[in-house]
């Protein structure tokens, strides 16, 4: 079985997900117990944060790569 801090990560850089709150409740929905204390250090707290902005700024890079393909670039 997976750990939450392992899950967590997973989620975090699906992209789906802004916030290590919106992380927390998913595992919350998923059955994890205890999520808090599972996610509250701080090297696991930046570990998510970090995927994060990874997850989003490659995100943006393909949405902006595929604008320009499609002709849609603004400038």
């Amino acid at each position: 079985m997976i750990s939450a801090v392992e899950r967590a990560l997973e989620l975090a850089k699906s992209g789906d997900y802004q916030t290590i709150i919106e992380i927390e409740r998913e595992l919350r929905k998923e059955g994890f117990d205890n999520v808090l204390e599972h996610l509250d250090g701080a090297f696991t707290r930046r570990q998510l944060m970090a995927a994060m902005k990874a997850a989003n700024l490659t995100e943006l890079k393909v949405g902006h790569m595929q604008n320009r393909i499609s002709g849609k670039s603004r400038g």
